[in-house]
């Protein structure tokens, strides 16, 4: 039971229906009063939390080493400041004081390889407003779970030679420093953690010996053997696992790549000769995965291969593959003109959900503008049924110069944000372009260039939840609870706020999923 006083609840009422009545429909709202924070969803339902007053998420960043907001500075020089200029802010498009981003800036130390990270936090005119400094590491995939909490991928060099050393998953407090570290051999590129079950998803990088006896059927894999241009002899291949994990490191689910698509001949895979693939250890890198996060509504898992150049929905219960989208899947595809395409994206990082078999992909070399290779960002949407795909929305850089400059090859990433924009991590590696697009906006509306450093991805994040007006009139309003954290979702409660005389009541409505929706349950 959630506790409201009479006098707050009225004052929301009143508070919410004003703030609807002044703005458009189906616009985000953000209320300074009715401060609802979404959390995690259990069993498919989501619970509400309601405290005095929002708590800014930012106020919690009491142990980054830099601080730039009014009020609670620590004035002192970032590694990345002599790094990162603004280069562009479209002076048309509202800028949000609330939206956030944050990233990790990996800076190379040549003489020994080696690596440290300034974790950042950026506004949304493209000013460092913190930053945090962690040696010997680069960052990877950071992501907020709560408001004092983040979560990270950490590796120690390259990604050619992940396979060879230890990787960390890390669980910072950023209130109070405290900082855990899960040792994780070969991880590389990405994490995905829940916090209510505590496991982690990761993928293992590792180096796998071909069975010629077993595979010798497949004249491609023939070994000791060319792995088609190589002119190295060997039967050694670069792969990866999914790997699912507590913290404590007992192993929930296992996936071996390789095994599943190249040894049993998985129905929904269309098979090729080995991609070449090459890195420093001259060895193929057959999967190259860069993505990989779960579904729990519908118990599945994807996965994201640069190599392969296809996306796998995986059944978390069975193991068994649902359908490939890309190079190597049996789906017909078709871009966004309606016509039918042998692949929708080309060596992509960065898979993001959007609901509704609808997906966010940041396409490294899938797209052309005049000719040119160009990097675009690709919505597109997977239909089971009918057994196929189709872009639903692209943009690609427009003129020349922005082709060259925001062109990628190695990394990159995209990340949606809830006015409807994108933010994403464009150029080659040591000349970073961070770019938001807004729609109706062809080029880019804020450019922040990041020079010799690596900036895999950017995360939108917003300093307090949201709340959505879905229908209002007369006498009630309905909102929805939108997280502020990275996922940046709809939850699956739904307020009612609703004037009815004194005392005002607060009705919470928490729908079960498919199979039915509870009665409005009062709270207040």
């Amino acid at each position: 039971m959630i506790e409201f006083s009479k006098p707050r609840v009225v004052f929301a009422v009143f508070m919410c229906i004003l703030l609807v009545s002044l703005r458009p429909r189906d616009r985000p709202l953000v209320s300074p009063v009715l401060n609802v924070v979404t959390r995690g969803t259990s069993a498919g339902r989501s619970r509400l939390w309601s405290q005095g007053e929002a708590t800014s998420l930012t106020s919690q960043m009491v142990d980054f080493d830099v601080l730039r907001f009014p009020g609670r500075e620590k004035i002192r020089p970032s590694l990345v400041d002599e790094r990162m200029t603004v280069k562009f802010v479209e002076p048309n498009v509202p800028r949000d004081p609330e939206l956030f981003y944050v990233f990790g800036c990996q800076m190379l130390k040549p003489s020994n390889d080696s690596f440290s990270t300034e974790l950042v936090v950026m506004n949304s005119t493209g000013h460092l407003m913190a930053s945090k400094f962690f040696p010997s590491c680069r960052i990877w995939t950071t992501t907020l779970i709560n408001s004092s909490t983040l979560y990270a991928l950490a590796t120690e060099s390259d990604t050619d030679w992940d396979w060879s050393r230890m990787a960390s998953f890390l669980l910072y407090n950023f209130r109070t420093g405290a900082l855990t570290r899960v040792p994780l051999p070969g991880g590389t590129h990405w994490v995905d953690y829940d916090e209510q079950t505590q496991t982690i998803l990761w993928l293992r990088n590792r180096m796998h010996r071909v069975d010629c006896g077993v595979i010798r059927k497949r004249p491609s894999l023939r070994c000791p053997s060319l792995f088609l241009q190589s002119r190295i002899r060997h039967n050694m291949v670069i792969t990866d696992d999914i790997v699912e994990q507590t913290l404590d490191g007992h192993v929930t689910f296992e996936w071996d790549v390789f095994q599943r698509l190249v040894r049993r001949e998985a129905r929904e895979f269309v098979f090729a000769p080995m991609p070449m693939r090459r890195w420093k250890g001259q060895h193929p890198d057959y999967v190259h995965a860069n993505c990989v996060f779960r579904d729990k509504a519908e118990n599945v898992i994807y996965l994201n291969s640069l190599s392969l150049s296809s996306i796998f929905k995986i059944d978390r219960g069975t193991g068994r593959l649902l359908w490939v989208i890309g190079r190597h899947s049996k789906f017909k595809m078709f871009d966004v003109s309606g016509r039918e395409v042998p692949t929708l994206f080309h060596q992509a990082h960065s898979l993001n959900p959007l609901g509704n078999d609808t997906f966010l992909i940041f396409d490294n070399r899938g797209g052309l503008v005049a000719g040119q290779e160009s990097t675009r960002l690709v919505v597109f949407q997977v239909s089971r049924a009918n057994r196929s795909a189709r872009v639903l929305w692209e943009w690609a850089p427009v003129t020349a110069e922005e082709v060259t400059d925001f062109h990628r090859v190695a990394g990159g990433g995209v990340h949606p944000q809830l006015d409807g924009g994108y933010v994403g991590a464009f150029g080659e590696p040591m000349t970073n372009h961070i770019l938001t697009v807004t729609p109706g906006y062809p080029s880019p509306t804020l450019r922040v260039e990041v020079r010799r450093a690596f900036v895999q991805e950017v995360a939108a994040f917003y300093d307090r939840p949201k709340l959505w007006a879905i229908r209002h009139g007369r006498s009630a309003v309905r909102l929805r609870c939108l997280s502020n954290l990275r996922l940046l979702h709809s939850t699956q409660a739904e307020l009612w706020v609703q004037p009815c005389g004194c005392p005002s009541v607060l009705w919470r409505k928490c729908p079960l999923g498919p199979s039915g929706r509870l009665p409005g349950e009062r709270v207040g």
